[in-house]
């Protein structure tokens, strides 16, 4: 299989090269992984606020959009959290299906990056083994990466034109399967030691959550009529555009946890 790389695609394969070490390392100590995490949210509150206010006002964002689900997650409850997640979602939804005007679009996606935040980091903290988000991540960029390939090369059939012109049936099979086999080498290579039962739904489920992350995020661009949140990332876009699954991924495990199936 011969696939064709154009400028765009050889930059974000260096980056990608460039990044995995940086990221192995804070998979070392879990206090690094949470300051790792918390600059994350701040970077991505500030680049989706530039899309539509001041420097100093995405300033202000950043720091409150962090400070405030950190508390949270630090010192309530879980049923906070699931109820915080819940109303966001909802209000985000509502504007992405029901309104058109660019500026309310813009200025409600606060919410989007607030569901970034708070999943992130009740991950990283709250859940003791901190395999579960490496494995979420892995899986994430396994499954992307490969209906990215899978479909530049045999895509033909669009899994939703209107929202995502690049995605492609083919390609989100391609990165399902992907997905499945990285998340069944990595739970026997982390020893994690999940039940039969939840292995078995995580196995099936997880590539399809982050996929359908990754295709909300492109509704929520689509709506802003942006390509990328930011180029803080050379050939990636920003932050939030490489987050979208693993968002996902770390919302559906979040509840998992919750649920006590981990």
């Amino acid at each position: 299989m011969q696939i064709n790389l154009n400028q765009e695609n050889r930059s974000r394969i260096f980056v990608a090269l460039i990044a995995a070490p940086i990221i192995a390392v804070f998979f070392l100590e879990k206090n690094l992984l949470i300051l790792g995490i918390i600059g994350i949210c701040f970077i991505a509150e500030f680049e989706i606020s530039l899309n539509y206010c001041s420097k100093l006002r995405a300033l202000l964002n950043s720091i409150f959009g962090t400070a405030i689900p950190l508390i949270g997650v630090m010192f309530f409850s879980t049923t906070l959290f699931l109820f915080i997640n819940a109303l966001f979602l909802m209000i985000l939804s509502y504007f992405l299906f029901k309104k058109e005007n660019p500026v309310q679009i813009a200025n409600i996606s606060q919410f989007y990056s607030g569901i970034v935040s708070w999943n992130l980091l009740f991950c990283v903290i709250q859940i003791p083994n901190i395999k579960y988000f490496l494995i979420v991540m892995l899986t994430a960029f396994a499954t992307d990466t490969f209906a990215f390939l899978i479909g530049k090369k045999f895509g033909k059939n669009h899994l939703s034109k209107k929202y995502s012109k690049n995605k492609t049936i083919e390609g989100a099979i391609g990165g399902w399967l992907a997905g499945m086999l990285i998340f069944a080498y990595l739970i026997n290579l982390t020893n994690v030691g999940i039940d039969s039962m939840t292995f078995w739904l995580l196995l099936f489920s997880l590539p399809i959550i982050c996929q359908i992350g990754d295709l909300y995020s492109s509704i929520i661009k689509r709506k802003i009529d942006i390509k990328d949140f930011s180029n803080f990332l050379l050939g990636h876009g920003g932050f939030l555009d490489r987050l979208d699954s693993i968002i996902a991924g770390a919302f559906y495990i979040n509840i998992l946890f919750i649920l006590e199936l981990l």
